[in-house]
């Protein structure tokens, strides 16, 4: 395969690089998103995610989605009581906009629609973070999603359970505020007729506040990792799901 040496004077000394066995980076892209206004006085603002597809979960070869209610489906086969698995076989939808391990990214003015599975996904480790303002439309299953099933506990991810997050990623949702949101024709594919326009796992100090048409989902049973959590002020329409 030939080398590539590289000489130097003054004492540093010659190296060299054996090609085919050396992991060499050589990108032609100067950049990966470029996001600019026309000026000072038009600038970029409300941007639009809309469009994505969802291809079904793949068990063992088999595409298709299950689960016992709400937004989320099952990823392996398990006990038929999902709670004697502590939500090990289940996992959250994918979102057109997904966040997680991060802390205070904010959403404001944003539409979101036309989507093959959930819209705004914050599914693990998002804290200190505000949604507010959006147009969330047209969704398959849920508008928001905070937080996983699995985080009835945090930290107990190993190699021997299901858990989606190991150790040391796992983080619960923290301190969330869902504000001022209009989310209208939420969960409007058949198969998906469970889903709440806002759904929040195992959160701490989630705040729905304002929002139109936000059903809401909490888990039936409430471990320590669920608390400090309101919704106030929110206009409901169509539809309330209560697991």
């Amino acid at each position: 395969m030939g080398s590539v040496a590289l000489s130097a004077r003054g004492g540093y000394g010659q190296y060299s690089i054996t090609a085919g066995q050396a992991d060499v980076e050589a990108p032609f892209a100067e950049r990966l998103i470029t996001i600019t206004g026309n000026s000072a006085s038009d600038r970029v603002q409300n941007l639009t995610f809309a469009h994505t597809d969802y291809q079904l979960t793949d068990v063992a070869g088999s595409h298709g989605k299950t689960t016992c209610q709400a937004a989320q489906t099952y990823t392996a086969f398990a006990d038929s009581n999902w709670h004697n698995e502590k939500y090990e076989m289940a996992d959250t939808l994918p979102g057109a906009v997904e966040v997680s391990n991060a802390d205070s990214v904010n959403f404001t003015g944003n539409v979101i629609k036309h989507t093959g599975a959930d819209g705004l996904s914050m599914p693990n480790d998002a804290v200190n973070c505000t949604v507010s303002g959006n147009y969330i439309t047209d969704i398959t299953s849920s508008g928001i999603t905070l937080g996983h099933p699995q985080h009835v506990y945090i930290g107990d991810g190993n190699t021997s359970s299901r858990e989606k997050y190991p150790t040391g990623v796992e983080g619960l949702c923290q301190n969330i505020t869902v504000s001022d949101n209009l989310l209208y024709d939420i969960s409007v594919v058949h198969g998906f007729g469970g889903c709440a326009a806002v759904t929040a796992y195992y959160g701490d100090s989630i705040r729905i506040l304002r929002n139109l048409h936000a059903g809401f989902v909490i888990p039936e049973q409430l471990p320590r990792t669920c608390r400090n959590d309101c919704t106030k002020y929110n206009i409901l329409c169509r539809k309330v799901q209560w697991e």
